[in-house]
């Protein structure tokens, strides 16, 4: 084989192996600027929540600017009976209440709080009782 050849094979390898490392260059930075758009949000379930879930933890994606009703709208997605009535739920992100416009960012943890039961007793022997004992 003629040493003209060899050189032009090396030069057409490098000049492969240039094109591949641009488009792995490409394919990378493709990746990084499509995971800027969107967030991951860590999602906590307790109680009623996390038996209609199956889970007490999640991790989604949303789109950037998203907020806690557009969350909810993703879970209901996957799993309709998390919530007919979004409005009706208690979200904490953060370890903070905040009302379903709350904008959310990367890496936010929101817990859906279930509702409280309780309130006053009504029963007279309780009463009674309660009073007999303090």
């Amino acid at each position: 084989m003629p040493a003209s050849n060899c050189l032009s094979d090396e030069i057409k390898y490098m000049e492969d192996l240039s094109y591949i490392l641009s488009r792995v260059i490409l394919y990378i930075n493709h990746l990084y600027i499509i995971s800027s758009l969107f967030m991951r949000i860590h999602v906590r379930f307790f109680a009623s929540h996390k038996e209609r879930i199956g889970c007490s933890n999640l991790l989604l994606e949303l789109n950037e600017g998203s907020k806690i009703i557009n969350l909810i709208d993703k879970i209901n997605q996957t799993n309709p009976g998390f919530s007919k009535k979004p409005e009706s739920l208690v979200a904490a992100v953060n370890q903070e209440y905040q009302d379903l416009n709350f904008v959310l960012r990367d890496n936010d943890e929101v817990a859906f709080i279930p509702p409280v039961s309780g309130g006053m007793i009504n029963d007279q022997n309780f009463k009674y009782s309660c009073r007999n004992h303090v």
